[in-house]
């Protein structure tokens, strides 16, 4: 019969591939987070730009290390104006068990996503990890009993007594003293309506692999809510297939949602439609919810990438369809695009 170990051990090396299709926008949102962005290697001549180089690194190694396993590490193509919307040094309870620590780094909120980072320290003689994540397989290899894992990780966000409806987390990463630097993020399903959100984490660990082991504790924190700005229009547009009567767009530096209002021709009566949001050349893909509304319906969207354009433009397409609509909030104007050409 197998121990439990090799039984993980088997497990991680038989895991199926995802099927076609299986990764969400979520998992966009993390493409290349834990890759380091290198710097072109130069030829540097002289013994003086060596000892600066010395020098400089000394008094700044620890800075870009902290910069690294801070919030923007874990972003792709953030937004100006996003890094000065993340809170730090915030006050928190809990998070504390006998084999391990769990810590709010940094966190941002916008009412609809939480962003979290966490440090995650364990008990002398072992190594924080994912339960599923190479790590775990890398110290089972290694076999030095004093690495052991410690499986971690957070079950649950509640945010005003709201479960999250999706989330997310990165490939876990460490700092040279072993703490464990994990970035999280969850999304609601409906937008929280406060000033201030107050969050709690459900944290868990169990050492090598015991789950009769098992400890767990809550930490709890609040964070201000990021302030959004909105934009209406009212134009009535004709897409071919279906016309829309009103959009509502809700955005921070940090994700867009949008309310759409309408009305399907009859080959489209009760098709639904695949929107997106355009950002220069790229389509941004949005989670879509459709609701009955009187003659039409009513589509929520929601991007984790706020587009360049705004607040003076947004461009909403469709799949399958060539037009476009074009929003122009600057001037109050709305059109509907077919590639370059107007309709």
């Amino acid at each position: 019969m197998m121990t439990e170990r090799e039984l993980k051990m088997r497990m991680h090396a038989e895991r199926a591939p995802l099927p076609e299709g299986f990764q969400t926008r979520h998992d966009r949102l993390l493409r290349d987070l834990t890759a380091k962005q290198r710097a072109p290697r130069m030829r540097m001549k002289g013994a003086v730009i060596f000892a600066l180089a010395l020098v400089m690194l000394a008094a700044c190694g620890a800075a870009v290390a902290a910069r690294y396993y801070g919030m923007t590490a874990f972003w792709y193509d953030p937004q100006p104006g996003a890094q000065e919307l993340i809170e730090s040094g915030i006050s928190q309870k809990g998070g504390v068990m006998e084999s391990a620590t769990f810590t709010v780094r940094e966190a941002v909120f916008d009412g609809s996503t939480l962003q979290v980072v966490m440090e995650i320290r364990v008990k002398e003689g072992y190594v924080p990890v994912d339960e599923f994540s190479d790590k775990v397989y890398e110290l089972y290899l290694e076999d030095d009993p004093q690495r052991r894992p410690m499986d971690v990780g957070i079950d649950l966000m509640d945010i005003n007594g709201g479960i999250s409806l999706s989330g997310g987390m990165s490939q876990p990463q460490y700092e040279d003293d072993g703490t464990m630097i994990l970035y999280q993020y969850m999304v609601m399903e409906e937008p929280v309506d406060a000033d201030v959100a107050h969050v709690k984490l459900s944290c868990r660990a169990w050492p090598d692999g015991d789950y009769t082991q098992m400890e767990s504790a809550s930490l709890t924190f609040d964070i201000p809510r990021v302030e959004s700005e909105t934009i209406r229009s009212d134009a009535v547009l004709d897409m071919q297939q279906f016309t829309i009567t009103a959009l509502e767009a809700v955005y921070t530096p940090l994700r867009l949602d949008v309310t759409l209002r309408y009305i399907p021709g009859e080959r489209l009566k009760h098709a639904d439609l695949l929107l997106f949001v355009l950002d220069g050349e790229r389509e941004e893909f949005s989670d879509l919810t459709r609701e009955p509304d009187g003659d039409g319906y009513v589509v929520h969207l929601r991007t984790e990438r706020c587009p360049d354009t705004l607040p003076d433009s947004l461009v909403i397409g469709v799949r399958g369809l060539d037009c476009r609509a074009v929003y122009n909030f600057a001037d109050g104007t709305a059109q509907v695009m077919n590639g370059e050409a107007e309709q």
